[in-house]
């Protein structure tokens, strides 16, 4: 019988193993058997630790979302800071996480039965919490404006994952991004947004667009 620490390493291996080739190849295009041998076991061993490709699927998902949530935890009584925050640590998360970030933006649809309603569920608190953060810097705006904004913000940062490689050199490129992003969304909320969102206070070191 294998020890709890050989069994969760194997889990692990299992995760691991499916993220890369899920995001060389597609969820459909991999079977288990490939999975496993990748993770160094046999195809019919994968079902010791997963009923079948939608939980390794769903497991990906969670980790994906636990991710992002945690690195994105912080609250700030500053609305502006806290955009600017929640913008750099999704950034940087999707970043450090290009596979399982690639995996679960292209793969979504994927994902069947009450496994995907509750994926659903957990985005939607995350989206919400932007689309109140954004209502906090731009009062005026109205809340389809906020949601518009908040899922471009989102989508735009996702789209790291599938960057190629010559756009991934730039330094900081997580600063980069929170300098376009919060200018795009000041820039929906029209002329009356804070100037201090519009051209964010970036950390010591960080590139500075030129104003515009």
């Amino acid at each position: 019988m294998a020890s709890p620490a050989n069994s969760s390493k194997r889990h692990k291996n299992i995760l691991e193993a499916a993220t890369e080739l899920f995001y060389a190849h597609s969820f459909a295009a991999v079977g288990m058997d490939a999975i496993g041998e990748r993770a160094g076991v046999t195809g019919p061993a994968v079902y010791r630790h997963f009923s079948g490709k939608n939980e390794i699927l769903a497991t990906l998902f969670d980790e994906a979302i636990d991710g992002l949530v945690l690195a994105t935890g912080a609250t700030y009584d500053d609305p502006i800071e806290e955009l600017e925050y929640l913008v750099r640590g999704h950034a940087k998360y999707v970043l450090e996480q290009r596979k399982l970030a690639g995996v679960k933006i292209r793969e979504e649809r994927s994902l069947a039965g009450p496994s995907r309603k509750r994926l659903h569920a957990r985005e939607r608190r995350y989206v919400e919490r932007w689309i109140e953060c954004v209502g906090r810097c731009y009062p005026d705006t109205s809340v389809d404006e906020r949601i518009s904004a908040t899922h471009g913000a989102i989508g735009m940062l996702n789209s790291l994952a599938t960057f190629p490689p010559e756009a991934l050199r730039t330094d900081d490129l997580p600063g980069l991004m929170v300098e376009l992003v919060l200018r795009g969304i000041a820039g929906a909320a029209y002329s009356n947004a804070p100037s201090s969102l519009s051209s964010p206070t970036r950390s010591s070191g960080s590139p500075q667009l030129d104003k515009a």
